[in-house]
């Protein structure tokens, strides 16, 4: 692939940032939404879902090698190994090492074998794929909502859900994007996006823009739950530019 260090992903909406040493097993699969039906009381009514199968995508055509790429912490999403040196330290310390904290989550550990995460505290059901609201900017200053930074501690993988959808078409500038106002612009894009799952294994860290991400997280796949640390913040997986392989893939 190059002697880039970083291979860039791009999908239609915005770019994935994957370290080289996973460019040829690319841990990438994508799915279909669906709503979940009245028997599916863990969930919120109208909550979505991925529906399999789940597809591994493969790369189509030839890398682009020797791009220059900055990271848009407004939209693309990112896949970070930490150094050992860094995975010994606290959880705070190891997310402080991708960038600026500004609010420190906590640690949460994932419930094993559901295929999304988030619950709503309020009802104690799951929301299925959401879009946080944090910062709840209008659209038109949506760009400068915080990202997040989510480091698995381990034991065994989690996975990260997010849809190829940009959040911000369609609607007026000062609308404040919701959950249930993306769920029906989801379900009635056409063609509808595909939603991708991104293994994270323990000792690496996701960042992504979840203002801006229709996401959740996953621990379907796994008999045991990981533990995880995220913030908010200003992350990125590099500082300025860098020089990349960019890849397309096929959804």
């Amino acid at each position: 692939m190059g002697k880039a260090g970083w291979v860039v992903v791009q999908l239609s909406s915005r770019t994935l940032w994957l370290p080289e040493e996973l460019a040829d097993r690319l841990g990438l699969f994508a799915a279909s939404v669906r709503v979940v039906g009245p028997t599916e009381t863990l969930w919120e009514r109208d909550a979505l879902v991925p529906t399999g199968p789940w597809r591994r995508l493969q790369e189509s055509g030839r890398p682009a090698t020797g791009v220059t790429r900055e990271f848009r912490a407004d939209r693309d999403v990112a896949l970070v190994r930490l150094p050992a040196t860094v995975a010994q330290q606290s959880p705070e310390q190891q997310l402080a090492s991708l960038g600026e904290v500004d609010h420190y989550l906590g640690v949460d550990d994932d419930i094993p074998g559901l295929p999304t995460l988030t619950i709503d505290p309020r009802s104690a059901l799951l929301i299925g794929l959401h879009l946080d609201n944090w910062d709840r900017l209008p659209v038109g200053l949506r760009h400068a909502s915080r990202n997040r930074a989510s480091v698995n501690l381990g034991p065994v993988p989690r996975a990260l859900l997010f849809v190829d959808l940009d959040i911000t078409q369609g609607y007026p500038p000062d609308a404040v994007p919701d959950t249930e106002a993306t769920r029906k612009r989801l379900m009635n894009a056409d063609p509808p996006p595909a939603v991708l799952r991104l293994l994270v294994p323990p000792g690496w860290a996701y960042i992504a823009p979840t203002e801006n991400l229709v996401h959740d997280g996953s621990s379907l796949s796994f008999r045991d739950g990981a533990v995880h640390a995220s913030a908010l913040g200003l992350f990125r997986p590099v500082r300025g530019t860098a020089e990349v392989a960019v890849v397309a893939v096929a959804l």
